[in-house]
Protein backbone atom coordinates (compact mmCIF):
# COMPACT_ATOMS: atom_id res chain seq x y z
CA UNK A 1 0.00 0.00 0.00
CA UNK A 2 1.40 3.40 -0.92
CA UNK A 3 0.85 7.09 -0.34
CA UNK A 4 -1.94 6.96 2.23
CA UNK A 5 -2.21 10.75 1.81
CA UNK A 6 -3.88 10.53 -1.63
CA UNK A 7 -7.16 10.92 0.28
CA UNK A 8 -7.50 12.16 3.85
CA UNK A 9 -9.99 10.70 6.34
CA UNK A 10 -12.60 13.38 5.60
CA UNK A 11 -12.45 12.66 1.88
CA UNK A 12 -12.72 8.92 2.49
CA UNK A 13 -15.74 9.51 4.70
CA UNK A 14 -17.30 11.65 1.99
CA UNK A 15 -16.84 8.90 -0.58
CA UNK A 16 -18.33 6.23 1.72
CA UNK A 17 -22.02 6.71 0.84
CA UNK A 18 -21.19 6.83 -2.85
CA UNK A 19 -19.33 3.55 -2.65
CA UNK A 20 -22.24 1.98 -0.78
CA UNK A 21 -24.58 3.08 -3.55
CA UNK A 22 -22.12 1.89 -6.19
CA UNK A 23 -21.92 -1.54 -4.57
CA UNK A 24 -25.73 -1.67 -4.60
CA UNK A 25 -25.81 -0.95 -8.32
CA UNK A 26 -23.08 -3.50 -9.05
CA UNK A 27 -25.17 -6.12 -7.24
CA UNK A 28 -28.40 -5.10 -9.00
CA UNK A 29 -26.80 -4.98 -12.43
CA UNK A 30 -25.12 -8.38 -12.08
CA UNK A 31 -28.36 -9.84 -10.73
CA UNK A 32 -30.28 -8.61 -13.75
CA UNK A 33 -27.71 -9.74 -16.31
CA UNK A 34 -26.92 -13.13 -14.79
CA UNK A 35 -30.42 -13.82 -13.37
CA UNK A 36 -29.00 -14.73 -9.96
CA UNK A 37 -29.32 -13.02 -6.56
CA UNK A 38 -26.16 -11.08 -5.81
CA UNK A 39 -24.63 -9.35 -2.79
CA UNK A 40 -21.84 -6.76 -2.96
CA UNK A 41 -19.65 -5.23 -0.28
CA UNK A 42 -17.34 -2.26 -0.80
CA UNK A 43 -14.26 -2.44 1.39
CA UNK A 44 -11.76 0.14 2.59
CA UNK A 45 -10.51 2.94 0.39
CA UNK A 46 -6.78 2.42 -0.07
CA UNK A 47 -3.91 3.48 -2.28
CA UNK A 48 -1.99 0.98 -4.40
CA UNK A 49 0.85 1.16 -6.86
CA UNK A 50 0.20 -0.61 -10.15
CA UNK A 51 2.96 -3.05 -9.21
CA UNK A 52 1.04 -4.02 -6.07
CA UNK A 53 -2.17 -4.39 -8.07
CA UNK A 54 -0.40 -6.64 -10.58
CA UNK A 55 0.85 -8.81 -7.72
CA UNK A 56 -2.74 -9.42 -6.59
CA UNK A 57 -3.61 -10.95 -9.96
CA UNK A 58 -0.75 -13.37 -10.34
CA UNK A 59 -2.98 -15.95 -12.06
CA UNK A 60 -4.13 -13.46 -14.69
CA UNK A 61 -6.60 -10.58 -14.67
CA UNK A 62 -9.43 -9.40 -16.87
CA UNK A 63 -10.50 -5.80 -16.88
CA UNK A 64 -11.92 -2.75 -18.58
CA UNK A 65 -10.46 0.74 -18.69
CA UNK A 66 -12.80 3.55 -17.65
CA UNK A 67 -13.01 7.07 -19.04
CA UNK A 68 -14.93 9.11 -16.46
CA UNK A 69 -16.48 12.46 -17.27
CA UNK A 70 -18.65 15.05 -15.57
CA UNK A 71 -17.88 16.32 -12.09
CA UNK A 72 -14.84 14.03 -11.93
CA UNK A 73 -12.99 13.50 -15.19
CA UNK A 74 -10.10 11.11 -15.69
CA UNK A 75 -9.17 7.46 -15.85
CA UNK A 76 -10.14 4.37 -13.93
CA UNK A 77 -10.37 0.61 -14.29
CA UNK A 78 -12.37 -2.38 -13.12
CA UNK A 79 -10.38 -5.61 -12.62
CA UNK A 80 -11.18 -9.16 -11.59
CA UNK A 81 -9.43 -12.52 -11.78
CA UNK A 82 -9.66 -14.15 -15.19
CA UNK A 83 -11.20 -17.30 -13.69
CA UNK A 84 -14.02 -15.19 -12.22
CA UNK A 85 -14.54 -13.51 -15.60
CA UNK A 86 -14.84 -17.00 -17.12
CA UNK A 87 -17.61 -17.83 -14.65
CA UNK A 88 -19.49 -14.61 -15.48
CA UNK A 89 -19.11 -15.34 -19.21
CA UNK A 90 -20.44 -18.87 -18.77
CA UNK A 91 -23.53 -17.58 -16.96
CA UNK A 92 -23.98 -14.74 -19.44
CA UNK A 93 -24.26 -17.12 -22.42
CA UNK A 94 -26.91 -19.20 -20.68
CA UNK A 95 -24.83 -21.94 -19.03
CA UNK A 96 -25.13 -22.88 -15.35
CA UNK A 97 -21.56 -22.01 -14.31
CA UNK A 98 -20.71 -25.58 -13.29
CA UNK A 99 -18.14 -26.00 -16.06
CA UNK A 100 -16.83 -22.54 -17.04
CA UNK A 101 -14.12 -22.24 -19.71
CA UNK A 102 -10.49 -22.22 -18.65
CA UNK A 103 -9.81 -19.12 -20.74
CA UNK A 104 -11.85 -16.43 -22.46
CA UNK A 105 -12.68 -17.03 -26.14
CA UNK A 106 -14.04 -14.33 -28.45
CA UNK A 107 -17.58 -15.29 -27.46
CA UNK A 108 -16.79 -15.03 -23.76
CA UNK A 109 -14.88 -11.75 -24.16
CA UNK A 110 -17.87 -10.23 -25.93
CA UNK A 111 -20.24 -11.42 -23.19
CA UNK A 112 -18.06 -10.15 -20.31
CA UNK A 113 -17.41 -6.86 -22.14
CA UNK A 114 -21.16 -6.25 -22.14
CA UNK A 115 -21.25 -6.96 -18.41
CA UNK A 116 -18.29 -4.62 -17.85
CA UNK A 117 -19.94 -1.84 -19.82
CA UNK A 118 -23.24 -2.05 -17.96
CA UNK A 119 -21.65 -2.46 -14.53
CA UNK A 120 -19.33 0.52 -15.15
CA UNK A 121 -22.17 2.78 -16.25
CA UNK A 122 -24.38 1.81 -13.30
CA UNK A 123 -21.50 2.14 -10.83
CA UNK A 124 -20.53 5.64 -12.00
CA UNK A 125 -24.12 6.84 -12.06
CA UNK A 126 -24.83 5.60 -8.54
CA UNK A 127 -21.55 6.96 -7.21
CA UNK A 128 -22.21 10.41 -8.61
CA UNK A 129 -25.88 10.47 -7.62
CA UNK A 130 -25.12 9.56 -4.02
CA UNK A 131 -22.55 12.36 -3.84
CA UNK A 132 -24.79 14.92 -5.52
CA UNK A 133 -22.67 15.02 -8.66
CA UNK A 134 -23.17 14.04 -12.27
CA UNK A 135 -20.64 11.38 -13.25
CA UNK A 136 -20.61 9.00 -16.20
CA UNK A 137 -18.18 6.31 -17.32
CA UNK A 138 -17.39 4.80 -20.69
CA UNK A 139 -15.78 1.35 -20.56
CA UNK A 140 -13.35 -0.12 -23.07
CA UNK A 141 -13.63 -3.66 -24.42
CA UNK A 142 -12.63 -6.19 -21.80
CA UNK A 143 -9.02 -7.37 -22.01
CA UNK A 144 -7.13 -10.28 -20.49
CA UNK A 145 -4.10 -8.82 -18.71
CA UNK A 146 -0.90 -10.39 -17.45
CA UNK A 147 1.14 -8.60 -14.78
CA UNK A 148 2.79 -6.36 -17.38
CA UNK A 149 -0.64 -5.51 -18.78
CA UNK A 150 -1.92 -4.52 -15.34
CA UNK A 151 1.11 -2.30 -14.75
CA UNK A 152 0.51 -0.70 -18.16
CA UNK A 153 -2.73 0.70 -16.74
CA UNK A 154 -0.51 3.47 -15.35
CA UNK A 155 -1.30 5.26 -18.59
CA UNK A 156 -4.95 5.33 -17.49
CA UNK A 157 -4.86 5.77 -13.70
CA UNK A 158 -1.27 6.87 -13.03
CA UNK A 159 1.55 5.08 -11.24
CA UNK A 160 -0.53 4.71 -8.09
CA UNK A 161 -4.29 4.73 -7.76
CA UNK A 162 -7.10 4.93 -5.25
CA UNK A 163 -8.46 1.39 -4.95
CA UNK A 164 -11.68 -0.06 -3.56
CA UNK A 165 -12.30 -3.80 -3.50
CA UNK A 166 -15.95 -4.71 -4.04
CA UNK A 167 -16.60 -8.22 -2.79
CA UNK A 168 -19.22 -9.88 -5.00
CA UNK A 169 -21.18 -13.01 -4.13
CA UNK A 170 -23.45 -14.70 -6.68
CA UNK A 171 -25.88 -17.20 -5.21
CA UNK A 172 -24.40 -20.69 -5.38
CA UNK A 173 -20.80 -19.58 -6.04
CA UNK A 174 -17.82 -18.46 -3.92
CA UNK A 175 -17.33 -14.74 -3.41
CA UNK A 176 -14.87 -12.98 -5.70
CA UNK A 177 -13.27 -9.51 -5.68
CA UNK A 178 -13.96 -6.75 -8.19
CA UNK A 179 -11.27 -4.08 -7.88
CA UNK A 180 -12.19 -0.49 -8.72
CA UNK A 181 -9.20 1.74 -9.49
CA UNK A 182 -9.52 5.52 -9.76
CA UNK A 183 -6.86 8.02 -10.76
CA UNK A 184 -6.05 10.20 -7.70
CA UNK A 185 -7.51 13.30 -9.36
CA UNK A 186 -10.81 11.52 -10.03
CA UNK A 187 -11.12 10.31 -6.44
CA UNK A 188 -10.24 13.75 -5.08
CA UNK A 189 -12.78 15.39 -7.38
CA UNK A 190 -15.51 13.02 -6.20
CA UNK A 191 -14.58 13.66 -2.57
CA UNK A 192 -14.35 17.44 -2.89
CA UNK A 193 -16.22 19.54 -0.33
CA UNK A 194 -18.81 20.56 -2.92
CA UNK A 195 -20.34 17.12 -2.53
CA UNK A 196 -23.46 16.73 -0.42
CA UNK A 197 -23.29 15.73 3.26
CA UNK A 198 -21.86 12.31 3.84
CA UNK A 199 -22.61 9.73 6.48
CA UNK A 200 -19.81 8.09 8.41
CA UNK A 201 -18.58 4.75 7.08
CA UNK A 202 -19.65 1.51 8.71
CA UNK A 203 -17.47 -0.06 11.36
CA UNK A 204 -14.39 -1.59 9.81
CA UNK A 205 -14.43 0.76 6.83
CA UNK A 206 -16.76 -1.40 4.70
CA UNK A 207 -20.19 -0.86 3.15
CA UNK A 208 -22.63 -3.67 2.38
CA UNK A 209 -25.30 -3.80 -0.31
CA UNK A 210 -27.78 -6.47 -1.36
CA UNK A 211 -29.46 -6.85 -4.73
CA UNK A 212 -33.20 -6.31 -4.79
CA UNK A 213 -34.38 -9.90 -5.10
CA UNK A 214 -37.70 -10.93 -3.54
CA UNK A 215 -36.95 -11.93 0.04
CA UNK A 216 -33.34 -10.73 -0.36
CA UNK A 217 -33.81 -7.73 1.89
CA UNK A 218 -31.33 -4.99 2.69
CA UNK A 219 -28.83 -5.32 5.54
CA UNK A 220 -28.99 -2.51 8.03
CA UNK A 221 -26.34 0.17 7.75
CA UNK A 222 -25.56 3.62 8.98
CA UNK A 223 -25.68 5.36 5.59
CA UNK A 224 -28.78 7.31 4.63
CA UNK A 225 -28.17 6.97 0.91
CA UNK A 226 -28.61 3.21 0.54
CA UNK A 227 -32.42 3.09 0.98
CA UNK A 228 -32.79 5.39 -2.02
CA UNK A 229 -30.99 2.78 -4.14
CA UNK A 230 -33.30 -0.05 -3.09
CA UNK A 231 -35.74 -0.06 -6.01
CA UNK A 232 -36.40 -3.70 -7.00
CA UNK A 233 -35.17 -4.94 -10.34
CA UNK A 234 -37.94 -5.49 -12.91
CA UNK A 235 -39.48 -8.95 -12.43
CA UNK A 236 -38.65 -9.90 -16.02
CA UNK A 237 -34.96 -9.83 -15.15
CA UNK A 238 -35.28 -12.65 -12.65
CA UNK A 239 -37.10 -15.28 -14.65
CA UNK A 240 -34.96 -16.98 -17.24
CA UNK A 241 -31.83 -15.88 -19.05
CA UNK A 242 -33.29 -15.41 -22.54
CA UNK A 243 -33.41 -11.62 -22.27
CA UNK A 244 -29.64 -11.25 -22.64
CA UNK A 245 -28.93 -13.45 -25.66
CA UNK A 246 -29.75 -10.59 -28.07
CA UNK A 247 -26.63 -8.81 -26.84
CA UNK A 248 -24.34 -11.41 -28.44
CA UNK A 249 -26.36 -12.62 -31.44
CA UNK A 250 -23.75 -11.37 -33.94
CA UNK A 251 -20.71 -13.02 -32.29
CA UNK A 252 -19.18 -15.56 -34.74
CA UNK A 253 -18.76 -19.13 -33.50
CA UNK A 254 -16.68 -22.00 -34.85
CA UNK A 255 -18.53 -25.26 -35.49
CA UNK A 256 -16.53 -28.51 -35.61
CA UNK A 257 -17.76 -31.99 -36.47
CA UNK A 258 -15.71 -34.73 -34.81
CA UNK A 259 -15.78 -38.15 -36.43
CA UNK A 260 -13.96 -39.83 -33.55
CA UNK A 261 -10.77 -40.09 -31.53
CA UNK A 262 -8.05 -42.57 -30.73
CA UNK A 263 -4.73 -42.83 -28.88
CA UNK A 264 -1.43 -43.81 -30.47
CA UNK A 265 2.10 -44.09 -29.16
CA UNK A 266 4.87 -41.94 -30.54
CA UNK A 267 6.28 -45.04 -32.26
CA UNK A 268 2.98 -45.70 -34.03
CA UNK A 269 2.60 -42.07 -35.12
CA UNK A 270 6.14 -41.99 -36.53
CA UNK A 271 5.31 -45.05 -38.60
CA UNK A 272 2.45 -43.28 -40.40
CA UNK A 273 2.77 -42.98 -44.12
CA UNK A 274 0.65 -42.46 -47.20
CA UNK A 275 -2.05 -45.14 -47.16
CA UNK A 276 -1.96 -45.74 -43.40
CA UNK A 277 -5.38 -46.33 -41.86
CA UNK A 278 -6.18 -44.97 -38.39
CA UNK A 279 -9.05 -46.68 -36.60
CA UNK A 280 -11.26 -44.36 -34.54
CA UNK A 281 -13.31 -45.06 -31.44
CA UNK A 282 -16.67 -44.70 -33.22
CA UNK A 283 -18.54 -47.45 -35.02
CA UNK A 284 -19.74 -47.05 -38.62
CA UNK A 285 -23.15 -45.35 -38.55
CA UNK A 286 -22.72 -44.07 -34.99
CA UNK A 287 -23.67 -40.37 -34.53
CA UNK A 288 -20.77 -37.92 -34.74
CA UNK A 289 -20.15 -35.12 -32.23
CA UNK A 290 -20.93 -31.48 -33.05
CA UNK A 291 -18.87 -28.90 -31.14
CA UNK A 292 -19.30 -25.13 -30.91
CA UNK A 293 -16.09 -23.35 -29.86
CA UNK A 294 -14.73 -26.75 -28.79
CA UNK A 295 -17.74 -27.42 -26.53
CA UNK A 296 -19.98 -30.42 -27.44
CA UNK A 297 -23.59 -29.36 -27.96
CA UNK A 298 -25.19 -31.97 -30.24
CA UNK A 299 -24.89 -35.24 -32.19
CA UNK A 300 -25.71 -35.84 -35.81
CA UNK A 301 -25.18 -37.91 -38.93
CA UNK A 302 -23.04 -37.09 -41.93
CA UNK A 303 -24.88 -36.30 -45.18
CA UNK A 304 -23.78 -35.18 -48.65
CA UNK A 305 -25.20 -31.95 -50.04
CA UNK A 306 -24.35 -31.65 -53.75
CA UNK A 307 -20.56 -32.05 -53.60
CA UNK A 308 -20.11 -31.01 -49.97
CA UNK A 309 -20.35 -32.89 -46.72
CA UNK A 310 -22.99 -31.72 -44.26
CA UNK A 311 -24.38 -32.75 -40.91
CA UNK A 312 -27.96 -33.52 -39.93
CA UNK A 313 -28.54 -32.84 -36.22
CA UNK A 314 -30.23 -35.78 -34.53
CA UNK A 315 -29.82 -34.88 -30.83
CA UNK A 316 -29.23 -31.73 -28.77
CA UNK A 317 -27.19 -32.51 -25.65
CA UNK A 318 -28.37 -31.46 -22.20
CA UNK A 319 -26.05 -29.74 -19.70
CA UNK A 320 -25.11 -32.98 -17.90
CA UNK A 321 -24.31 -34.76 -21.17
CA UNK A 322 -22.10 -31.84 -22.25
CA UNK A 323 -20.10 -32.05 -19.03
CA UNK A 324 -19.72 -35.84 -19.41
CA UNK A 325 -18.15 -35.35 -22.83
Amino acid sequence: MVNAAILNDTQKSTLGPGLAAAAQEVANTLSGLLTKPCNAEAGEITGYSLGEVAGRFGSGAAGVKLALSGAASGGGALLLNERDACLIADLMIGQDGSNPPESLTDLHLSAVSEVGSQVSSALAGALGSALGKKVSAQASELEVLDQAGVQALSGTVGGEAVAVEIGVTLEGFPAFPLLLLLAPGVAQGLASTSAGPAAAPAAGGGFTATAGFPGGGQPGGPTTVQPAQMAPMPPSNYAGGGNNIELIMDVPLQITVELGRTHKTVREILSFGSGSVVELDKLAGEPVDILVNEKPIAKGEVVVIDENFGIRITEILGPRERIAL
